[in-house]
């Protein structure tokens, strides 16, 4: 089996446990493994390397493919014996991680109705700099004579983020949890958008 770690690439023997009735995707996951298949495991990832890629892509601007292709000069820098291409996989797992990274942030691992009852916006981190009573605003606040002070000042800034939601097709590029955090999900959006333009019209 071929094992993904900060380090490089490593072939590794593996044999799985018959004592208990799990399958081997299972058992994987048991030891901070995550494969790439729950089918035919032929290739997995360290927890350490995808935590590490994810801090990577959250605080740098480096890419997915630069850090694949520093794992495969850390596992051969002759360039003699480039290891087989493994990216698309790497891709991959870094996209479910980050899914479920977001839900364990979300607390949706202990919920007992699971995951696929999250409910639209439920991921999403509340604003700081909004006004919620309780929190960062007393009770009442909004029936008092000061309420001047209480305003809330919202101004624009450029979220070049958003380019990366230009995508071909959305049948052959969906996305992970859409609806569940900050992006709405995209029929209801399309919907919005036909009804505001048909109004206009």
């Amino acid at each position: 089996m071929r094992v993904l770690h900060t380090n490089g690439f490593h072939d590794v023997s593996l044999s799985y446990c018959g004592c208990w009735p799990l399958p081997p995707h299972i058992q994987l996951l048991r030891q901070d493994l995550y494969p790439t298949s729950q089918l035919v495991v032929k290739t997995c990832t360290t927890f350490d390397l995808l935590h590490h890629l994810h801090i990577l892509s959250l605080t740098t601007k480096s890419s997915t493919y630069n850090f694949y292709q520093t794992l495969e000069k850390l596992t051969n820098n002759t360039g003699l014996n480039t290891p087989t291409m493994h990216y698309k996989a790497l891709q991959r797992m870094r996209h479910q991680w980050r899914h479920l990274v977001m839900l364990k942030c979300g607390g949706r691992g202990h919920d007992p109705s699971g995951a696929d009852r999250t409910a639209e916006g439920e991921l999403a981190v509340p604003c700081p700099t909004c006004l919620h009573d309780g929190k960062n605003m007393a009770y009442g606040w909004r029936e008092s004579s000061k309420l001047c002070l209480s305003t809330l000042s919202v101004a624009m800034d450029a979220n070049l983020c958003l380019k990366q939601q230009l995508v071909l097709s959305h049948s052959q590029d969906p996305g992970f949890g859409t609806g569940l955090s900050y992006m709405v999900q995209q029929e209801p959006y399309n919907a919005y958008i036909l009804n505001k333009l048909l109004k206009e019209m």
